[in-house]
């Protein structure tokens, strides 16, 4: 299982950028299109941090594709915080 080492608690959302990066493209290369996808939520958090709602909403709406076809769900520590990405909508 490929494993990225993560930024510090005081790194930023552009450093972040890089290393999510690097695991997405690795979980994409080792066909896991789920760990993919939240790797996908968290870019799509750091680019909402950088005020780049445009790549957040691409980011998010592939990730969401991407849970939709394998009928899954995130998991709460890769779910946006209401109000990061999306507005959060009623269960």
């Amino acid at each position: 299982m490929p494993t990225a080492r993560s930024p510090s608690p005081t790194g930023t959302p552009a450093e972040a950028l890089g290393v999510l990066r690097a695991a997405c493209r690795r979980w994409r290369e080792l066909a896991a299109p789920y760990e993919a996808a939240k790797v996908g939520v968290l870019l799509a958090q750091a680019y909402r941090a950088l005020d780049d709602d445009d790549a957040a909403a691409r980011e998010l709406t592939a990730a969401e594709a991407v849970f939709a076809r394998l009928g899954a769900t995130p998991t709460s520590s890769t779910s946006p915080p209401c109000g990061t990405v999306r507005p959060c909508r009623a269960a």
